[in-house]
């Protein structure tokens, strides 16, 4: 069956004029299609079964055409692959006996039994297009602007699509960072279909969460990289995409989180990778973290630390004035973080790598840069690599943590670090062995890396309100620190209690 491969941008209504008129798409055009009106029908029963299923059912008109369009099995990536049927229609209304797919039409005219279908949603949009070449690929540069509409409730459009004619996948990332060097954009992670449903269902999306981790043991190691990259690089985009458009500083931390654990996939590929190869996309991804981490580090101190002192503590004017000097600063690191977020700099990390990602694993033949890899590892069982990885990050932690009651906080974010990493590759390999044993040692980690946060956060917290009372001398700190000294002991007795608890589990690889 015919596929779709797309990627999406957004882009600022004000800069379209300049995108229009720049030498990219002059100097890379073989056909302009200028501007024509689209508007799009959305259809499905009104217990949205189809959408339950990953189907999407649309009537487009073209001017005095009509076209059905059914998408379904949209890849986690950040370029949307599709199943794509398209054939004319008479009306407005779908007519499912002209889905050419027998399977398909089946599948559809399962879910619909018994429900008639409804128009849910629909777009009207402004396109202007250009069909390019770059290299030996034909790709169509869409621009869209218009709004979804339901009833009375709208939401605007403004976004590039860029769909492979022909050609390489590689080809649609590399003209987006072209393109991002001319004006502003940013990868948009939800289809118009997806944000339809959203106005229809009035729905507040929370910050994305990480997906689970599918591997299963007949998997070799490239197979079982591919089953986590492309879930780490979907969670980092759908993060970045939530955390740009939203103020919520869930959105920040989930993105911090998707970050870690997209260089958590990276350390462990090393191993698989020469001595040698250090992807320059980890230096930057850290980076990246790092400027998000102002404003994590305020909203930790105002919404966990503070709220976790005492109310007599916390009634107490120094505690008040302390927790307003935090929310200015809160504030201005929310606004530098955002700032970041829309730096087209990091627009261009997240392409190359989304481009790596896709490039390395997003189809089942391995790419021909074949001296990044070990051959021999790669085409090995995943579970004896899994292994390997688990027994190499155990020792490291447990080599540190013998001393636990002796470490600084210093040493003891060192061990913090060592026990995230084993525990995000503990995640990720799983599956491969599910029994009680894997689900009591992630548990026993789990609660230690709470632990090790938790001081850290405390230390943390210490070096702020000291910065903030050299800024402003109108209130006194004494009674905070002492509560933080106390209280942070109290976490060092738990960090202690916890290894203990985690130092006697059984490695669930030792079968391996």
């Amino acid at each position: 069956m015919p596929q779709e491969v797309e990627l999406k941008l957004v882009v600022d209504a004000r800069d379209v004029p300049k995108l229009r008129k720049s030498a990219v798409l002059r100097d890379l055009t073989l056909e302009h299609t200028g501007r024509r009106s689209l508007v799009s029908f959305y259809y499905d029963t009104p217990s949205f079964s189809l959408a339950r299923k990953g189907i999407m059912l649309r009537v487009r008109k073209i001017g005095r055409d009509r076209v059905q369009t059914v998408k379904l099995n949209a890849a986690a990536t950040s370029v949307f692959r599709r199943t794509e049927l398209e054939c004319p229609v008479g009306g407005n209304r779908p007519d499912l006996t002209q889905i050419a797919d027998p399977d398909v039409r089946q599948l559809i005219q399962k879910r619909c039994r018994g429900h008639d279908l409804a128009r849910i949603f629909a777009t009207n949009v402004e396109r202007e297009a250009w069909l390019l070449r770059l290299g030996q690929s034909q790709i169509e540069c869409a621009i869209d602007r218009g709004e979804i509409a339901t009833g009375r409730k709208r939401a605007p459009i403004c976004e590039i699509e860029l769909e492979l004619k022909s050609g390489q996948p590689a080809r649609l990332y590399q003209l987006a960072r072209r393109l991002n060097a001319v004006v502003p954009l940013r990868i948009e992670t939800r289809s118009k279909e997806a944000r339809g449903y959203d106005l229809v269902a009035h729905a507040k999306r929370g910050a994305p969460k990480a997906e689970d981790i599918r591997v299963d043991p007949a998997m070799s190691v490239r197979e079982c990289l591919a089953a986590i990259a492309l879930p780490c690089v979907a969670h980092l985009l759908a993060a970045a995409n939530f955390a740009e458009k939203r103020r919520d500083p869930e959105g920040i931390h989930q993105l911090r989180v998707a970050i870690r654990r997209m260089r958590a996939a990276f350390s462990i590929f090393q191993n698989a990778a020469p001595d040698d190869y250090r992807p320059r996309l980890v230096v930057e991804l850290r980076m990246l973290e790092q400027k998000l981490g102002t404003a994590r580090d305020w909203d930790v101190l105002i919404g966990e630390t503070i709220a976790a002192m005492p109310s007599s503590l916390r009634r107490q004017r120094s505690t008040q004035h302390l927790v307003r000097i935090a929310q200015d600063k809160r504030a201005e690191g929310d606004s530098s973080a955002h700032a970041s977020l829309r730096d087209p700099r990091y627009t261009a990390i997240l392409l190359q790598l989304a481009s790596w990602v896709d490039s390395e694993f997003g189809s089942k033949v391995p790419p021909p840069q074949a001296e990044k890899w070990r051959p021999e590892i790669l085409a090995a069982p995943a579970p004896r690599f899994a292994a390997e990885v688990m027994r190499t990050c155990d020792a490291k932690a447990r080599k540190l943590g013998r001393r636990v009651r002796k470490l600084d906080p210093t040493e003891l974010h060192r061990l913090r670090i060592r026990i995230k990493k084993l525990r995000y590759a503990g995640e990720f390999f799983s599956r491969f062995w599910p029994n009680r044993r894997t689900q009591r040692y992630l548990a026993a980690l789990s609660g230690l890396q709470q632990a090790l946060g938790t001081f850290h956060d405390i230390t943390v917290a210490d070096g702020l309100i000291a910065a903030a009372s050299d800024d402003d001398a109108k209130f006194s700190t004494v009674a905070v620190s002492r509560w933080l000294r106390d209280y942070q002991q109290h976490l060092r007795k738990e960090v202690v209690d916890l290894w203990g608890k985690f130092a006697k589990q059984t490695p669930f690889w030792k079968d391996t």
